[in-house]
């Protein structure tokens, strides 16, 4: 009896150190979420703050990624590639009120090319900018990407898309089957800053401007 018991605890012992064993080879496959390169990261934060240190830098990721009351933001002068690999991209500002806006900011002389994903962005935006804030001489591009910006809780004078173009040139690209989804903002969908430099492009792909208090304000140039 004393053997067959010995005999129990071993087996008991052995399958909790191989359930160990799997839990933790899982969850390692899991937290691996985006590479530059061949350097791996489990937070897309920490692989977007290393692209913002070099330049023209592609992050790939690994699996689908949600950032709640954080932002995407490229610094000055920096060109970088989100390749999605048909994951999604989930942004959602609720536990904070976001006044300062940019959940997808731009700074001065910078770019940024979306591809090959879904990107859903809810904000509560209530100060005067853009859930998708652009600076001076920026450039967004969507390749093969569909897109849905969602104001549905945002108020005041809170915009879609907002051009700071500041005396420089902001230009959008929706390119390559992607789609373009603003609504329900108190405010425009896409609205400029007053040069009329800007431009708007979309070839191949759909824009949508649905409930918002019109699609687009000032002057843009566009081109579909």
């Amino acid at each position: 009896m004393k053997k067959l018991n010995k005999i129990i605890k071993l087996i008991l012992a052995f399958a909790f150190t191989f359930s160990l064993f799997t839990m933790k080879n899982v969850y390692a496959e899991e937290t691996v979420v985006a590479k530059i390169g061949d350097k791996e990261y489990t937070s897309f934060n920490d692989a977007l703050k290393d692209a913002n240190l070099n330049d023209n830098t592609t992050i790939e990721l690994l699996s689908n990624i949600y950032l709640d009351n954080e932002k995407i933001t490229i610094s000055s002068d920096k060109n970088i590639i989100i390749d999605g690999q048909s994951y999604t991209i989930e942004l959602i500002y609720k536990s904070i009120n976001n006044s300062g806006g940019g959940l997808v900011g731009l700074n001065n002389n910078s770019s940024l090319v979306l591809k090959n994903c879904q990107v859903n962005i809810k904000d509560n935006l209530s100060g005067y900018n853009g859930t998708v804030a652009m600076n001076a001489n920026t450039e967004l591009t969507l390749d093969n990407v569909n897109m849905t910006i969602d104001g549905i809780n945002c108020s005041g004078n809170a915009h879609g898309i907002y051009l700071w173009d500041d005396n420089g040139k902001g230009v959008i690209n929706v390119i390559n089957q992607s789609q373009l989804n603003v609504k329900n903002y108190p405010q425009d969908a896409l609205e400029w800053d007053g040069n009329g430099k800007d431009e708007f492009n979309v070839s191949n792909s759909t824009v949508n401007f649905s409930n918002n208090r019109s699609g687009i304000a000032g002057t843009i140039n566009c081109k579909f």
